[in-house]
C-alpha cells in the first residue's frame, strides 16, 4: 500500500508509484539496522535558513515490516518564492498557492511517522526546518531519533570523491529522476541508506555503532531559546547565505588559532538543541563544516 496526498499531480503520482520499489534485500538490510522501521524525508524551501525562509514541498516515506507507505505535499509558504531558488527545485508560486500551510503538513507529517527515527541526507537542514516552524506553529514534537546518511555514506564509503546526494546515486547506481524534488530524493536517499548498511554489513561491521556515529539528535531536545535571530554584529551576513561567495569570520573555537581569520562560503543558518549554527564550506580544507553562531566573533569581506 502507498499513501500519497493529492498535492501531487496525478501522472507524476502514477508515474513515481510505479517507479519506487524497494526490492527485499533493500527493506531486509535497513529493518537489520531499524528493526521497528524507519522514516526517510526530504523538504524543499524558498530559501537555506529556516529562521527567514518557508517549507514549499515535503515528502516522506516509511518502511515497516509489514509495508512501504509514502506521505507527500506541497505547501503554500505565503510568501513568494525567490526565482533563484525556483531554478533549483522548479517549484513555482502557482504550484504551492492553495496548497495546505506549513501548520497543517507538520502535523499530518508527524501522524505519519508515528514516532519511528528519521534520515535524511544532510539532516541538520531538513530537520532544523521542520522543527524550527513546528515550535512557531505551536505544533508538539516527539522524541523521534534523527540520523544522517551522509555520515553513513563517508564511514561506508571512503573512497568515494564526494557524498552528496547526487554524487552517491552516481556511483551506487541509484536512480534519480527529479532531482531537488522532495519525494525523488527521499526515495533515493532510502536507497542510499539501504546500500551503506548493505555495504556495511559485507565489511562486518557493527550497525549500532554505524547508527550511533550517524545519530544527531532527538527532536525533544529543542527547546525554544534554541531558535534565536542573529546577534547585530552578524545581520549582514544573511545576505551571503547560499551565494557561494567567500567571507572572514574570526571564530572562537575548533582547530584554528583564536584570532586567525577564516575564509568560509556561508550556506545556511540551522537551529540545533544548543543553539543555532552556521553550516559553510571551509575554503582551507575544500569541506563543509558548522560553527556555532555565539563563537563567531566577527565577520567581514575579504
Amino acid at each position: 500500500m502507498c499513501f500519497l496526498s493529492f498535492a501531487i499531480d496525478k501522472a507524476r503520482k502514477k508515474k513515481y508509484v510505479a517507479q519506487m520499489q524497494l526490492s527485499e534485500n533493500e527493506k531486509n538490510d535497513l529493518l537489520k539496522a531499524f528493526p521497528r522501521g524507519l522514516i526517510a524525508i526530504d523538504l524543499e524551501t524558498t530559501g537555506l535558513s529556516p529562521l527567514r525562509h518557508m517549507i514549499v514541498e515535503l515528502a516522506a516515506i516509511k518502511v515497516t515490516p509489514t509495508e512501504v507507505t509514502t506521505y507527500s505535499s506541497l505547501i503554500d509558504p505565503e510568501i513568494p518564492i525567490d526565482p533563484f531558488v525556483i531554478a533549483i527545485h522548479g517549484i513555482t508560486d502557482e504550484m504551492v498557492k492553495g496548497q495546505p500551510k506549513t501548520t497543517e503538513v507538520i502535523k499530518k507529517f508527524f501522524e505519519f511517522a508515528d514516532g519511528l527515527p528519521i534520515i535524511a541526507h544532510n539532516a541538520k537542514f531538513d530537520l532544523g526546518f521542520i522543527v524550527f516552524h513546528a515550535f512557531i506553529n505551536k505544533i508538539a514534537v516527539t522524541t523521534q531519533k534523527i540520523y544522517c546518511t551522509i555520515t553513513v555514506a563517508r564511514k561506508c564509503f571512503p573512497e568515494f570523491d564526494g557524498h552528496k546526494l547526487k554524487t552517491l546515486c552516481e556511483r551506487l547506481n541509484v536512480k534519480l529522476e527529479n532531482h531537488h524534488r522532495a519525494l525523488d530524493d527521499a526515495y533515493a536517499c532510502l536507497i542510499v541508506a539501504a546500500r551503506c548498511i548493505e555495504k556495511a554489513i559485507a565489511d562486518g561491521r557493527n550497525l549500532e555503532m554505524l547508527l550511533q556515529s550517524s545519530f544527531q539528535f532527538t527532536l525533544d531536545q529543542f527547546k525554544e531559546n534554541s531558535f534565536y535571530q542573529l546577534p547585530k554584529h552578524l545581520r549582514e551576513m544573511e545576505e551571503y547565505l547560499g551565494k557561494n561567495k567567500s567571507i572572514l569570520i574570526r571564530y572562537d573555537g575548533g582547530t584554528e588559532k583564536r584570532d586567525e581569520l577564516r575564509a568560509i562560503r556561508p550556506v545556511a543558518i540551522l537551529p540545533l538543541p544548543a543553539g543555532s549554527i552556521l553550516y559553510a564550506l571551509c575554503e582551507k580544507d575544500n569541506h563543509h563544516k558548522t560553527f556555532k553562531i555565539k563563537k563567531i566573533k566577527e565577520w567581514s569581506l575579504p
